[in-house]
């Protein structure tokens, strides 16, 4: 399913897509629509998040889901993203900012006060035991919205202390992400293992270092946005190998991944021009800036006077899923390296929580998700998912995927190291690159429906096929039948 740019921008319903043109487009004339659009979705989220807010589908096993949003977006420094965000947060949000802190201050005295008397009930004669076990025990006393630096023992102890309270979410926010990802710091692995295993917004209970415990907390919802300008992954190989890893192991699964470069500005204009247009901007945007606040101030009131918000999908859109549910399997049919498999896995769960957080934008009264919002839902979801996979294949097809590329077009065909080296892929000396092509081939088909074959050719040559492991078992056993055929008949003194 290819979906055209146009066909994004089209996609957007009218409320998000003014913010995005009117408002975000003028604001920050550098950042590309493909980030801006995934920021302000983050955004709504986020709003979403702090009320606990659920989404309901026939599609979900247990009923329903906490509506979150994962992002990981690349692109280029200088565009001013992290001034974007900023904007959203500090200037479009912050009536939701104060109203959430005011509550959370007024939450935070009855907390407070009822682990006073718990920690005295538990240690009546002991005052430092009991001061002990308040310290542990008592919840932050600021709303944390944007958590820009964590640790695996951070985010436990921040959805810890929102257990406390019927409300709010853990949101974490980083403008240079490939730190993590790339570390051998064990404290950013365990930290993103975190990240990964509170998807759901739900935790076990675990042990983890000096012998410290969390406990089991359910129902706190996490967001993640985090950027990168470091795109060094498409030269280094090593970095290229970990990114795609932590890909592969379920984040590609969970976020949308955008990769992204400066947007062009209209060079025909003169410095007068358009400074002239950048003031007009500031001069116009007041008018849409109350719109766009009031569009999240508006979602945010009714939120916060319903009780356990929720939104559920209708008959006909949960009937619009399960095609688009029937086109996923198709797609993971297909020979895939498992960190574009992971991705595909994970669509349906983003078409239903962004089904969701478009419906509850542009009708926060609305209970029921219609269809049209999971339709547009779907053009979001593909187009993301599309630019994903095209972009990372092309990367490994820049390395080591060429060749196995080579193979799967000509799947079930033998193909000899001078076919190899006439294709001209290789850079330096063939024999130690074909070596090493070979054996990323060999475990990368590891766990597929297919196999890599190779059979020697004269003295010194090999040939080599990628087979389908069905097709291979079908040879073998034509093999056996021909060469026990052709024993009878060496024993019937027939003409072989």
């Amino acid at each position: 399913m290819k979906v055209t740019h146009e066909e994004l921008e089209q996609s957007i319903a009218y409320n998000a897509s003014l913010i995005l043109n009117e408002l975000l487009a003028k604001e920050a004339p550098k950042v590309p629509f493909d980030y801006s659009c995934i920021l302000l979705f983050n955004k709504i989220a986020q709003v979403l998040g702090i009320k606990r807010t659920r989404v309901y589908s026939t599609h979900i096993g247990n009923g329903s889901w906490l509506v979150n949003m994962y992002s990981i977006m690349f692109l280029a420094s200088g565009t001013g993203k992290d001034r974007l965000h900023n904007y959203i947060s500090y200037t479009l949000m912050k009536d939701i900012m104060r109203e959430v802190q005011i509550m959370y201050e007024e939450q935070y005295k009855v907390a407070f006060k009822s682990l006073v008397d718990l920690s005295i009930k538990k240690f009546p004669d002991n005052e430092g035991l009991s001061k002990a076990w308040l310290s542990r025990n008592l919840p932050y006393d600021n709303y944390l919205f944007n958590a820009m630096r964590g640790t695996q023992e951070g985010i436990y102890e921040a959805r810890k202390s929102l257990s406390n309270f019927e409300f709010g979410s853990v949101n974490f926010f980083n403008g240079e992400f490939t730190d993590y990802y790339t570390s051998r710091n064990e404290t950013n692995k365990d930290f993103l293992d975190a990240m990964k295993n509170t998807w759901y917004g739900d935790n076990d209970a675990v042990l983890i270092k000096s012998d410290k415990s969390i406990k089991a907390i359910h129902g706190v919802p996490m967001n993640m946005l985090v950027h990168s300008a470091n795109l060094r992954f498409l030269r280094d190989k090593v970095l290229k190998t970990k990114l795609l890893d932590f890909l592969s192991d379920g984040m590609a699964r969970r976020s949308y991944v955008v990769v992204s470069h400066k947007k062009k500005l209209d060079i025909a204009l003169s410095l007068d021009e358009y400074e002239a247009k950048r003031l007009s901007h500031n001069k116009e945007k007041e008018g849409i800036e109350e719109f766009a606040a009031s569009k999240f101030n508006e979602l945010s009131n009714h939120l916060f006077t319903t009780i356990n918000p929720s939104y559920r999908l209708t008959a006909e859109a949960d009937k619009e899923v399960t095609n688009y549910s029937m086109y996923l399997n198709s797609e993971i049919d297909k020979i895939l390296p498992e960190y574009i498999a992971s991705e595909v896995e994970g669509r349906l769960e983003k078409v239903i929580k962004l089904a969701c957080i478009m419906s509850a934008f542009e009708l926060p009264k609305e209970q029921w998700v219609n269809v049209d919002f999971v339709k547009k839902a779907i053009i979001v979801v593909e187009y993301y998912s599309k630019q994903y996979e095209k972009y990372f294949l092309d990367i490994e097809k820049q390395a080591d995927g060429k060749l196995k590329q080579y193979l799967l077009d000509n799947v079930s065909k033998w193909v000899s190291k001078t076919d190899i080296r006439n294709l001209d892929l290789h850079d330096g000396n063939f024999t130690r690159w074909l070596e090493e092509n070979i054996s990323f081939i060999e475990s990368d088909m590891y766990g597929t429906d297919y196999e890599l074959q190779s059979i020697p050719n004269g003295s010194r040559g090999s040939l080599y096929r990628i087979i389908s492991k069905g097709d291979s078992i079908k040879e073998k056993e034509k093999e056996i039948a021909e060469t026990y055929e052709n024993k009878l008949r060496k024993e019937r003194g027939e003409n072989l």
